[in-house]
């Protein structure tokens, strides 16, 4: 069984805002934290940033491997989040990683208007 925390919704700068939630799996005993925005930099060009945390740091962690196709890497990140198995809401969820991810966001926003 799996549980899925509620988005938050969580402000980074320069107007975008980022949605965080954590999967926990009650099998495996992991749980991943995932912090996801979009930012526009133009008419043309924006782009998704996912980051994504597990909270097993050893070397065979269960991880989604990125690929090169959005589609693909959501699907990927399902699979191996809610690994097939039922999903009800955590409604006490415990955030390990939430400040940390949220920091990074930060820091990578910023960046981004670094020079302007």
């Amino acid at each position: 069984m799996s549980r899925v925390s509620p988005k938050e919704y969580v402000e980074l700068g320069h107007g975008v805002t980022a949605e965080y939630f954590t999967v926990v799996d009650d099998n495996l005993l992991l749980t991943w934290s995932l912090l996801s925005f979009v930012w526009v930099r133009s008419d043309t060009v924006a782009q998704r940033v996912s980051l994504l945390t597990v909270d097993n740091h050893e070397l065979d962690a269960p991880f989604p491997q990125p690929e090169p196709n959005t589609v693909t890497n959501a699907r990927t990140l399902l699979r191996v989040l809610l690994r097939g198995n039922g999903t009800v809401e955590d409604t006490e969820p415990e955030y390990k990683d939430r400040s940390m991810l949220i920091e990074v966001g930060r820091e990578l926003v910023e960046a981004q208007w670094q020079d302007e």
